[in-house]
């Protein structure tokens, strides 16, 4: 299937035939680079399993057996291959110093690359082996049912765009990158902060992070018994056991450092005061 590549402005727009089925109007495709002049599409529309928490109909190519990585590595290569290309950045993908390390041995084993050749500013890709193995990955976590459905909707919940208002109603708490937002927030929330209906931070990376009392004062409980029983802990590790969301964890964790009840003696890492 032949596609062609047409300059609109700075930039080239590749049209697709007609009888390219199964990719919708409108649809992200992936550009991966294989090896120099040589590029493979890849549909975001690949990661609908994890919506549909079902596996696919027509599964991906399997990557090559040979492709050996360590769970923290797939951790990682899955994280990327669920973001949006221009998201891919250091600080977009939000990165812990370990994660960090991982990044750059993945690097070195050519799976993951660094371009500016879309984004001047530079994103990180993943070679086509790697983005396989991460789908892959999704696709398994998708159809196994050991994740709460509750956790996953929130997950869900976080890449749908949803108002800061619809989010901190629906689900007890909120992320907000931009100021605007916080302003917004702070002033329409103004007479629950200052009751301590709602609770609220800037954390040090710049996000504002915000729950209602029974969020924190729920979570809080179970944070506090389980740094207890397992000492300084990350965010991941506080996700996993109590089956909350990475970000549900950490707006609860930033929120209990600004209260005074953790301190957090290197990124990510939390003890009790």
């Amino acid at each position: 299937m032949l596609v062609r590549a047409v300059r609109e402005g700075e930039r080239f727009v590749i049209v697709l035939p007609s009888e390219a089925h199964g990719i919708r109007d409108g649809a992200e495709l992936e550009l991966i680079e294989v090896k120099p002049g040589i590029y493979s599409l890849i549909s975001q529309d690949a990661l609908a399993p994890v919506a549909a928490a079902a596996p696919p109909a027509a599964p991906l190519a399997r990557p090559p057996s040979s492709l050996k990585v360590t769970d923290e590595e797939l951790l990682l290569l899955k994280k990327m291959a669920a973001m949006r290309m221009e998201n891919r950045t250091v600080r977009g993908m939000d990165l812990d110093a370990r994660e960090q390390v991982l990044l750059n041995a993945l690097k070195k084993r050519d799976l993951v690359f660094f371009s500016t050749k879309v984004y001047p500013k530079g994103v990180y890709g993943l070679s086509q082996e790697a983005y396989l193995l991460a789908i892959s990955g999704l696709q398994r976590q998708a159809a196994t049912p050991a994740e709460k459905p509750a956790a996953r909707e929130e997950r869900l919940s976080e890449r749908a765009g949803l108002s800061w208002e619809a989010h901190l109603a629906r689900y007890g708490y909120v992320v907000m990158e931009f100021e605007g937002d916080a302003r917004d927030a702070s002033a329409r929330l103004e007479k629950e902060l200052k009751e301590g209906a709602v609770l609220g931070t800037r954390g040090f990376d710049k996000k504002y992070y915000v729950a209602q009392k029974g969020f924190y004062q729920e979570w809080g409980a179970k944070v506090r018994k389980l740094l207890r029983e397992s000492g300084p802990s990350g965010i991941g590790l506080v996700s996993s056991r109590l089956g909350m969301s990475e970000v549900a964890a950490r707006v609860e964790l930033e929120l209990m450092r600004e209260q005074g009840e953790l301190i957090e003696k290197k990124k990510g890492v939390y003890w009790l005061v």
